[in-house]
């Protein structure tokens, strides 16, 4: 999920009830179809997010790199997606 950032791993570690570990994109199909609220990821490819993209705003969700912007070939590949917006913000302020 975070390894790459122990200070957000730690504080999403203290969030939430509950966390699943190193599923790749599993988890924001999961989202999309209404299974889950959120997922933090890290270290993803252009051809592991952008797809999802379409999915996940269809479906009424937000996903962004961990800035807000919108994801592009250029991303980090560092993604944020939730169900609401309002959870989006709360990701987004852990994630700064």
């Amino acid at each position: 999920m975070c390894a790459g950032d122990p200070a957000v791993f730690e504080q999403l570690g203290q969030t939430g009830a509950t966390r699943r570990f190193a599923y790749d994109c599993y988890p924001h199909a999961l989202l999309a179809a209404g299974h889950i609220d959120a997922v933090v990821d890290y270290n993803l490819q252009p051809y592991d997010y952008l797809p999802l993209c379409a999915l996940i705003e269809a479906a009424g969700g937000v996903i962004t790199d961990w800035q807000g912007k919108p994801l592009s070939l250029e991303s980090d590949g560092r993604v944020i997606s939730a169900a609401t917006p309002a959870l989006h913000r709360q990701l987004l302020e852990i994630t700064q």
